[in-house]
């Protein structure tokens, strides 16, 4: 009998819950500026970088290939080089060694004000527009939207301008360079809290790419 009387309570509280839970009123669906402030609370102040080479660099002066990539970004004063004794991998009689050589050492040059240990940096996302903004889904005690929008790359630093974006590995310069007019496009879902729309972090990795 306390048992039956025990699934009775329990069955009770959960309707009562049920029946509180389905007379919560939904928010408003979220329009543009409170898209604009989800996006500039979680992703306007990420500062993007970009690294053409694990740094600091070991070259052996014979090899010029990798000589020539590294010339650009030192004229544009992103790196500095060292001519210095480096430790390389060289083949003697059929095994491989780690012989010192001639060759120079590539850094960082962190005295420029557009570098940092993550690289270069070449600019920060700026939502552009709303396309399109689901209405409030109501699960559990939660309201969710996904909003689907665009975005671009601002204060671009004028290095970026001066690389050469026809090479393959220079793409992300590119496609920043072309974001204001060809905007990237990117889908978000936020969560209505504390009587404001946010990111919803527990949906897992919502980054930019």
């Amino acid at each position: 009998m306390r048992v039956s009387l025990g699934c009775i309570v329990l069955c009770l509280f959960s309707a009562f819950c049920v029946a509180q839970e389905s007379t919560m009123p939904a928010p408003k669906a979220a329009d543009e500026a409170a898209v604009m402030q989800v996006f500039k609370e979680s992703f306007s102040q990420s500062l993007m970088f970009f690294k053409p080479a694990g740094f600091p660099l070991s070259v052996e002066r014979s090899d010029k290939q990798q000589i020539k990539k590294m010339k650009p970004w030192l004229k544009l004063g992103l790196i500095t080089k060292t001519k210095k004794r480096v430790r390389v991998k060289k083949m003697y009689h059929g095994s491989l060694r780690i012989v010192e050589v001639n060759g120079y050492l590539y850094e960082l040059n962190q005295e420029n004000q557009w570098v940092s240990e993550k690289g270069f940096y070449y600019g920060r996302p700026n939502m552009q527009a709303l396309i399109s903004v689901s209405e409030p889904q109501h699960v559990s005690t939660d309201f969710f939207s996904e909003a689907y929008l665009t975005w671009h790359v601002e204060d671009q630093p004028e290095w970026v301008k001066k690389v050469d974006k026809r090479k393959r590995e220079h793409r992300p310069l590119k496609r920043a360079m072309q974001s204001k007019k060809q905007p990237f496009e990117k889908r978000i879902y936020i969560i209505h809290r504390d009587g404001k729309w946010r990111l919803w972090k527990e949906k897992g990795d919502q980054s930019l790419f």
